[in-house]
This record gives structure tokens, C-alpha cells and sequence, in this order.
């Protein structure tokens, strides 16, 4: 009889995540280990799926969590190198990749706690495992692909697009946004606008009425239009209506 056997040397991979931090107020700088990510393994294959060492929990529910650093607006962090090796026929892997959102941050709240909007996006990495053939011998080979979902949304339709894994940010690795905007200990701090109608010539009549809009052209500090800036609670169509009338009523 006779045996074939394939030996290709084991590799290394590793993986990223990045943040971008906006600061609307100037005054509120991201600090080293304020934010985390967590890898974890997804699929069928998720008991046996390769991790960094220091991984928590067994089987599938093994995660690794590591602190986003840097200095400025924009941060990193670097997932512990995982080892793969071709074992004689193609594999295929799945990770999730996510932000640690603080208690209370709720699709309910917009994810916002004390000021800091957090990202709830999930990534989900597929990582595949194959053989390279080269003059000094066989090696294993890794090729990866993101898709902005979680492993359990992925369908057919989903879009998934190639990256190699890199220590310098590039927008097709797993990105994070955090913006702070400025907020009360009890909430979000609250603004009134107030204005005042003045009629030269003539009062008032019985019953009549002004209508005035509110529009919002807010900025941010890199003069950037702000997309959800506040309005009043009862705006409709993008519009306040304020209805006025004379000091008697009429």
C-alpha cells in the first residue's frame, strides 16, 4: 500500500480593531484602556477555531478582550496571534469582533451613556486556511475577508470584502466610532430657545397668529455637519412651529 502525506508548515495570524474618537467638546480626550474590543470564535467550527493565548471560557464561548490605545482621535488595538496549519484540505473560520458597550448603552438610548455614544456594529471575519507550494516546501496560507454583521445576520446577499490584517489603521479592518458630547449628571442638558415678536404700528388682533421654523446648521469642531443635532421634542417634518400671541391672550 501506499501512503501520501502532506506537511505544511504551521503560520501565524492576527488580528486588529481600530477607533475613531471624536470629542465635540474639546475637553474630553480619550484615556488609555477607556475602550475595549472582544474577539470571539463563530460558526460551526467554533470550538476548534484557533485563538490568542489568554482566551477565556471553553468551546464556543471562548473570548479574548484587549484595550484600545493611542493618543488622539484615532485608537487601536492588537488580538494576541492565533496559529493555523493546513491539515489537508481547505478550512474555513469564523471571528466576531466587537466594542464592550458600559451597562445601560441600549439601542433604546442610542447606545449613549453619560455623554459618550458607544458602536454597537459586530464584524464577523472569515479567516481561510490553505497551502502554498514553494521551492523550500509547503506552507499554510491565510486569506481573509470582513462583513459589517454579525455571523448569525450573514445570508447569502451578504458583502464580503478581502483586507490583509495590519497594525496601520486602514478602513477595511474592524472600525469603531465613539463621539462625547457634553452632558448633565442627570442627562442630557437641556437648551431652550426663546425669541420675542414685535409689531410697530399696530396691536395684536383677536386670534391672530406668527409661525416660525427652527432649522438646525450645527457644526462640529473639525467643521463637520453634526447629523442629529437636538430639536425641540415636538418637532414634525424637521419644523417647531411656535405660535405667539398679546400679553392679554387675544
Amino acid at each position: 500500500s501506499f501512503v501520501n502525506e502532506f506537511d505544511a508548515a504551521a503560520t501565524t495570524g492576527q488580528l486588529y480593531a481600530f477607533k475613531t474618537y471624536e470629542d465635540t467638546t474639546t475637553g474630553n480626550p480619550a484615556e488609555e484602556d477607556q475602550f475595549s474590543a472582544t474577539l470571539r470564535p463563530a460558526g460551526d467550527d467554533a470550538a476548534t477555531a484557533p485563538m490568542p493565548a489568554g482566551a477565556e471560557g471553553e468551546g464556543t464561548g471562548r473570548t479574548i478582550t484587549t484595550s484600545f490605545s493611542g493618543v488622539g482621535s484615532t485608537l487601536s488595538a492588537a488580538f494576541g496571534k492565533m496559529s493555523f496549519q493546513y491539515a489537508g484540505a481547505e478550512q474555513t473560520y469564523y471571528y466576531e469582533v466587537s466594542e464592550d458597550l458600559p451597562e445601560g448603552a441600549t439601542a433604546d438610548n442610542k447606545y449613549t451613556v453619560g455623554g459618550m455614544t458607544y458602536d454597537p456594529t459586530v464584524y464577523t471575519v472569515r479567516v481561510t486556511v490553505s497551502a502554498a507550494q514553494s521551492s523550500t516546501g509547503a506552507t499554510t496560507q491565510l486569506t481573509y475577508a470582513i462583513a459589517q454583521s454579525a455571523y448569525e445576520d450573514i445570508t447569502q446577499d451578504t458583502v464580503w470584502t478581502s483586507f490583509s490584517p495590519s497594525a496601520t489603521r486602514d478602513d477595511s479592518q474592524p472600525l469603531f466610532t465613539n463621539t462625547y458630547r457634553a452632558s448633565s449628571d442627570e442627562g442630557d442638558t437641556n437648551a431652550q430657545i426663546t425669541g420675542i415678536k414685535n409689531i410697530t404700528g399696530r396691536t395684536f388682533a383677536e386670534g391672530e397668529t406668527f409661525t416660525f421654523s427652527v432649522s438646525v446648521s450645527a457644526m462640529d469642531v473639525n467643521g463637520q455637519p453634526i447629523a442629529d443635532a437636538p430639536l425641540p421634542s415636538n418637532v414634525q417634518d424637521g419644523t417647531y412651529t411656535l405660535t405667539i400671541a398679546d400679553s392679554a391672550g387675544k
